[in-house]
């Protein structure tokens, strides 16, 4: 009894034939899993700039709204800092209907009269620290993280600082600026800035 030669051959693949689609396949794969990998690359690396982004729009506000808040005259902006400013505020008692007495907030939110607010730059941590009367201080609470020291962007304005405020006449500008090295190299820059004018 003889084969048909034809008849053996449709009965299956051969050893040549299944090598060259396995090799097809692992291609496939590899293609698919370095498009997830990049893929998941982008997404991470889009939520951290929205955190950033965020942590910085958030803080901006509270730097915004106390200035808004406080006299002038309770207000102190020191812009000798190389990398960074600082401002140091009093506030008025908000339950005060006339000839308030003025303070800071607890972290419970109770005022306290003859208390203050510093806002600034610890490493590299956006900083609010209460202090007392005698300006010791009560608490540190850290707003946000990976403020930016000084640095020359190129654009011919001259160094910019990492947290930045001027005043010209009743109106205050405040810019602060993230950056955030991620492992994987990537490297995320954030700025933040609020023109308010505030009270005399």
């Amino acid at each position: 009894m003889t084969t048909d030669p034809a008849r053996s051959r449709a009965a299956g693949f051969t050893m040549v034939e299944m090598m060259a689609a396995i090799a097809v396949f692992s291609g496939v794969l590899i293609g698919v899993g370095v498009l997830l990998e990049s893929s998941s690359q982008a997404t991470d690396y889009l939520t951290g700039s929205s955190e950033l982004d965020h942590s910085l729009q958030k803080v901006i506000a509270e730097v915004a709204t106390t200035l808004k808040c406080a006299p002038v005259s309770l207000t102190t902006i020191d812009e000798t800092g190389t990398d960074h400013d600082s401002i140091l505020v009093q506030l008025p008692d908000p339950s005060a209907v006339s000839n308030p007495d003025y303070g800071y907030f607890d972290v419970d939110g109770s005022f306290v009269t003859g208390w203050y607010c510093l806002y600034f730059v610890n490493g590299d941590e956006f900083t609010k620290r209460r202090l007392d009367a005698t300006m010791a201080t009560i608490s540190d609470q850290v707003l946000c993280g990976y403020v930016d020291s000084a640095f020359d962007d190129g654009s011919g304005s001259g160094t910019k600082k990492g947290f930045r405020v001027t005043t010209v006449d009743s109106l205050v500008t405040v810019e602060l600026r993230l950056f955030e090295a991620a492992y994987s190299g990537d490297q995320r820059r954030s700025v933040e800035t609020s023109i308010l004018q505030v009270s005399q």
